[in-house]
């Protein structure tokens, strides 16, 4: 696997766990308006932050990746 993979893999699981709630919450059968509006604003806000400290975003997940790329080489 190449690295750009590895990083990209590590950087959407982020994405994914920020988006997860908003995303459930969605795709209820009922879904209240307001709460869902606030769920947007909250998620938005959680991305801007993270994109806001990406230099220590990037730290944290390059080290994550290190972990996978090890793994990756064991087998």
């Amino acid at each position: 696997m190449s690295s750009e993979f590895l990083v990209s893999l590590v950087i959407l699981d982020d994405i994914m766990g920020i988006t997860l709630h908003l995303s459930r919450s969605l795709h209820a059968i009922e879904v209240d308006v307001l709460s869902a509006t606030q769920l947007v604003n909250m998620t938005k806000t959680c991305l801007q932050r993270q994109r806001d400290t990406s230099t220590g975003t990037f730290k944290r997940n390059w080290n994550r990746n290190h972990g996978f790329a090890e793994l990756s080489c064991k087998e």
